[in-house]
């Protein structure tokens, strides 16, 4: 496993909020993402720190390796689409967060999707309600996987 420590600084430079999580499975081929959200800090945080400690490798195939998303289409506020999973055995506890891009490939949005099981070989339909989320038009640039 990758371990990712994220720190928080205000301006002072005191620590508004400290996370961390483990990323179980991850290749070369495939960047992964650890999201989460902020909400009533304590300070307004200004910097981000972060420190990633690389365990040993895996052999086991990568998320994204794992799933497809397909028939992605976005009507207004709302994402809709297809999860496609190619594992072995039934999956659960999984998010996939989508990402959007500006011309400069600097992140611009983000929204999550908590998915509770996917099913090898059967395409579980998606709706994703974009409404409270702050995302550009159009369809996301990148899909991440988190486990």
């Amino acid at each position: 496993g990758v371990e990712v420590t994220v720190r928080l600084h205000d301006a002072r430079g005191e620590v508004v909020e400290t996370a961390s999580d483990i990323l179980g499975v991850i290749d070369a081929d495939s960047p992964a993402a650890i999201a989460g959200r902020l909400t009533e800090p304590a300070a307004q945080p200004v910097r981000i720190e972060f420190d990633v400690s690389v365990g040993r490798e895996s052999d086991s195939a990568a998320l994204a390796d794992l799933f497809d998303v397909r028939a992605l289409t976005r009507d207004g506020d709302e994402l809709t689409g297809r999860i496609r999973s190619r594992a072995p055995n039934e999956i659960g506890d999984l998010s996939v967060l989508f990402v959007w891009h500006d011309e400069t490939d600097s992140v611009i949005g983000t929204a999550p999707l908590d998915i509770e099981l996917l099913r090898p070989g059967v395409d579980a339909r998606f709706e994703l309600d974009l409404t409270d989320e702050v995302v550009p038009e159009g369809r996301p640039d990148t899909v991440f996987w988190i486990r």
